[in-house]
């Protein structure tokens, strides 16, 4: 008698195959899920640069977003606005990461509760045109009384921790040459409590930015007073310097770095002297007197310090505007 054929079959294959296709599916559900939270970061990250872009009054991107559930914790990096419309191209403010630590179960509510930001402001650079005009006060978040077609939900802010880099002062006014001066503020984890509006957080920021320099803001002062929020003293003055130099290191050689600053200095102002031996150059920039000093650290990597004096003072943020733009060419 003959044993029909799929009698003969085994059953393995087909246990393996619906295996394989649990499998398959077990995989998909995976890839569906890291989807969901890969394309909710990316989505928040899109619509996060167009809101942010209408209420600041210029363009905002956002590099990366990472938004955690299960740590309350929001992450975003390399955070870039434009200089406002009218102020050219390029970086306005530069911030590498903001964390966010919020409140899961108000946000659950629909309130906005953040007990902690921690935000790293890595430069900011302020352009003043020639008719004296600065790209700060064209911020349209410095103008609260104007209305928006977005209005900014809610929200509160119980620590604010602070850092900043450096402010770029740019300034064309009444200048026969622009004039770039740099400050180095160097502030580290300043602590601010209880900020509960947009307006005022960036006025705070800016503000603390702008505070160790000569650069006065009507913007800011109206959005300070605005948000009752007294972060300034009644006249913004410079910070009196003890030393006219500024020093910094790059990774090429000493040659190399002494003929950058030379070359910078023969476009730029009147050479006086210049000794390649020694590494010095003296020269005259703008009515101020420079200094620059090159030094041999290895083979690949040197140190360059530029001093700054007119009438007997210091010059020292001349003097770091002169060598941000000698290693900016390196």
């Amino acid at each position: 008698m003959a044993v029909p054929l799929f009698l003969n079959m085994p059953s393995t294959p087909r246990k393996f195959s619906f295996l394989k296709f649990l499998g398959f599916l077990g995989l998909a559900f995976l890839i569906s899920i890291v989807a969901i939270f890969v394309f909710k970061d990316e989505a928040i990250r899109i619509v996060g640069g167009k809101v942010g872009s209408e209420i600041l009054g210029a363009r905002l991107e956002i590099g990366q977003f990472h938004w955690n559930v299960l740590t309350q914790k929001v992450v975003i990096k390399d955070m870039i606005i434009a200089h406002p419309p009218g102020f050219g191209e390029g970086r306005f403010i530069e911030i590498p990461q903001v964390v966010v630590q919020y409140d899961l179960a108000a946000l659950l509510k629909g309130n906005i509760h953040m007990p902690l930001v921690a935000l790293d402001l890595k430069e900011l650079n302020v352009i003043r045109t020639a008719e004296g005009k600065l790209n700060v006060d064209a911020l349209k978040v410095l103008h609260p009384e104007k209305k928006e077609k977005f209005v900014m939900p809610e929200f509160q802010i119980d620590e604010l921790k602070l850092n900043i880099g450096k402010v770029l002062f740019n300034d064309h006014y009444k200048k026969p040459m622009p004039q770039l001066l740099v400050y180095d503020i160097d502030l580290k984890n300043k602590s601010f409590k209880n900020i509960n509006n947009v307006n005022k957080l960036i006025a705070v920021v800016l503000a603390q930015a702008l505070k160790p320099t000569a650069i006065q803001s009507a913007g800011i002062y109206a959005a300070t007073a605005l948000a009752g929020a007294a972060f300034l003293p009644a006249a913004v003055l410079g910070v009196i310097v003890a030393t006219d130099s500024s020093t910094g290191e790059f990774s090429v050689s000493a040659a190399k770095a002494f003929e950058a600053a030379l070359k910078f200095v023969k476009e730029k102002g009147r050479l006086i002297k210049a000794d390649k031996a020694k590494g010095l150059i003296e020269a005259n920039i703008q009515g101020v007197d420079i200094k620059i000093k090159v030094e041999k650290i290895s083979v690949f990597k040197s140190r360059m310090t530029v001093a700054g004096r007119k009438y007997m003072l210091a010059k020292k943020q001349f003097a770091a505007g002169i060598l941000y733009q000698i290693g900016g060419g390196l």
